[in-house]
């Protein structure tokens, strides 16, 4: 199924994928690290983390779990991390 985002979509998948990268990165977890112990792809993970593609709640629900986070903590981001470009 394709479905089309709104802006607001659009922005809230780049400023979760951004906070996915900086926690691992925090956290010094390679993206094949993470991406093992999420049980997903590494090219998944990548995508996530550019914003790029519609994410399944399960892969964001993994991401936390593997990540010691909760969802609430994955949309803790900042404006400045949804409106910039990277």
């Amino acid at each position: 199924m394709n479905v089309q985002m709104d802006a607001h979509e659009e922005a809230l998948v780049r400023g979760l994928g951004r906070r996915v990268e900086n926690l691992r990165k925090r956290r010094r977890l390679s993206a094949n690290v993470l991406a093992a112990r999420a049980g997903i792809h590494r090219n998944t993970l990548y995508r996530l983390e550019a914003g790029e593609g519609r994410m399944l709640v399960v892969v964001v629900a993994r991401i936390a779990k593997a990540l010691g986070v909760t969802i609430a903590d994955l949309m803790q981001f900042s404006p400045s991390m949804v409106d910039s470009k990277k």
